[in-house]
């Protein structure tokens, strides 16, 4: 590839340095055809090649793949940056919270899960108003489906 680019830039250049030497009487209007038939020879090479089945193209499918390495750490951070985010919302409230994060298959945000827990809340119900006040919260700022689960303790069920 890097010799065929090459190739394209000399043949180019050529034809710049005859256009500008050659004069535009018949003799030089046809060598300024030559060389304007050089560069199109030199960018049509590849595929000529091609045709002939002497191209450089990878030999089969199996050759190209997805890195599925690279897409699960891609995943990944985004559930992190996602969490940051939700942390951020849920910093505005006396709880402790486990968040869950759910994403579909082209990385868009489908479900939230909340767990959260007492922190000092005094009212019997306060817990009541405060899950509401999360779950709208969060689900204005990410625009997906929120579930708020309230736990008596920091040991929940897995």
């Amino acid at each position: 590839m890097k010799a065929y680019i090459i190739s394209i830039v000399g043949a180019i250049l050529l034809s710049a340095l005859v256009t500008a030497l050659v004069s535009d009487k018949k003799m030089g209007r046809f060598i300024k055809g030559i060389a304007r038939l050089l560069v199109f020879s030199v960018l049509v090479t590849p595929l000529v090649a091609l045709f002939r089945g002497d191209g450089d193209l990878p030999s089969g499918a199996s050759e190209i793949g997805t890195d599925s390495g690279y897409l699960a750490r891609c995943t990944e951070l985004l559930r992190e940056s996602y969490g940051e985010e939700v942390g951020a919302v849920l910093a505005d409230y006396p709880v402790w919270a486990e968040t869950e994060i759910s994403l579909s298959e082209n990385g868009r945000l489908e479900k939230i899960t909340v767990k959260i827990g007492q922190n000092g809340i005094n009212e019997q119900d306060g817990h009541i108003d405060m899950t509401a006040g999360i779950e709208s919260a969060l689900e204005e700022r990410f625009r997906c489906e929120v579930e708020v689960i309230w736990c008596n303790s920091r040991e929940t069920e897995r």
